[in-house]
């Protein structure tokens, strides 16, 4: 925190943060408690600005009006990293939404952000029709919906077994 300019760490991860980073360089990866959902509102309410991986919180920024900077380049570790992920399709329209920026490249990380950084923020929430690619409203239970996608799958490609929705 101290190093890094108009940065404030959040204080319920403050130590668990710091323990994993010694004199700007990571030591290990970065592992603290995760922070109660009951907090994500009042971050994303303060913060001018979210960089995250693909995640819901890229959603949740767009919901309160919050610009979003995504990693989806390659991490040269996971078989499915946050490059190989992009393409999936639950992913696919993310580049369409004006509050997303979609860094690709790693080297273009840090060049993007200052540019996000410095402009001014229109403060614009995204058309509902956006969101509601992601945002799915079914009274079903989730067991009961996943299984009427992979049947669906299967009826098209026939190469699935049935799958029965446990009540």
């Amino acid at each position: 925190e101290e190093q890094l300019r108009n940065v404030i760490v959040e204080p319920r991860v403050r130590d668990g943060y710091r323990a994993g980073w010694s004199g700007g360089e990571q030591q290990g990866s970065l592992r603290s408690q995760p922070l109660p959902m009951s907090a994500y509102p009042a971050l994303l309410e303060n913060a001018e600005l979210v960089v995250c991986p693909l995640s819901t919180i890229m959603l949740e920024a767009a919901i309160f009006r919050r610009r979003v900077l995504t990693i989806a380049y390659h991490d040269g570790i996971h078989k499915t990293s946050p490059g190989v992920a992009i393409d999936y399709l639950h992913f696919e329209g993310v580049d369409a939404v004006e509050q997303f920026e979609i860094c690709r490249r790693q080297g273009d990380l840090a060049p993007m952000f200052a540019r996000i950084a410095s402009t001014p923020d229109p403060g614009v929430q995204p058309p509902k029709e956006r969101m509601d690619y992601w945002i799915y409203h079914d009274e079903r239970p989730f067991s009961a919906r996943l299984a009427a996608f992979i049947d669906t799958i299967r009826d098209r490609e026939g190469t699935l077994p049935t799958l029965v929705a446990d009540p």
